[in-house]
């Protein structure tokens, strides 16, 4: 016998797969502004990247200046060594944050591009999906059609075999009448048990 599945359980399983499809794409939606604003991070380091690498260009201006002042002052030799120290501290701070800052720029910039590349891959992936989805979809209408075909045939057949069942039983009445004349058959009907 035929079991009888109706389209919506099909379609089930489609809504299911696009809804996964769809909280997918919301959830790497959320991860790329996250990634978003450690890229901004990374440029506002890197703006101050480039003002520190200024301000040591300027503290090493400073102290080359410091260093010709202090021949022409030889009385001023402490203070200028103090100066001189001073600046060297403030110039070896500022490159051991340059290069923290050059450090984690680098690596923000590695990992924005593996965010990206990822993102890349998960909307090639879902572009094949959505294909796969329409390739379903139509599936679900072939069929569709074929099930209501093969519904229509079976009630053809249905019908066909009552009526065969029908014409089967009027010749058996009627050879029955013919080798037993006598006999009343007129209590014989085609639904009654015998």
């Amino acid at each position: 016998m035929i079991e009888k599945m109706g389209p919506v359980d099909g379609l089930n399983s489609a809504e299911v797969f696009l809804q996964r499809s769809i909280v997918i794409v919301d959830h790497w939606k959320r991860r790329w502004k996250k990634h978003l604003a450690e890229l901004e991070r990374a440029r506002k380091g890197e703006a101050e990247l480039q003002s520190l690498k200024k301000d040591l260009s300027k503290t090493q201006k400073s102290l080359e200046i410091v260093v010709k002042a202090n021949e022409a002052y030889v009385a001023q030799v402490g203070e200028l060594v103090e100066v001189a120290k001073f600046a060297k501290d403030v110039v070896e701070f500022s490159r051991t944050q340059v290069q923290s800052l050059e450090e984690e720029n680098s690596t923000l910039k590695a990992e924005l591009g593996e965010a990206a590349e990822k993102r890349l891959c998960d909307e090639v992936l879902l572009v094949g999906r959505e294909e796969e989805i329409g390739a379903l979809k139509m599936d679900i209408d072939v069929l569709t059609s074929s099930k209501k075909n093969l519904e229509e045939r079976l009630l053809e057949t249905e019908h066909a075999v009552v009526v065969e069942h029908r014409r089967g039983f009027a010749k058996a009445v009627r050879q029955a009448k013919l080798l037993a004349a006598g006999v009343d058959l007129s209590a014989m009907h085609i639904e009654k048990d015998v």
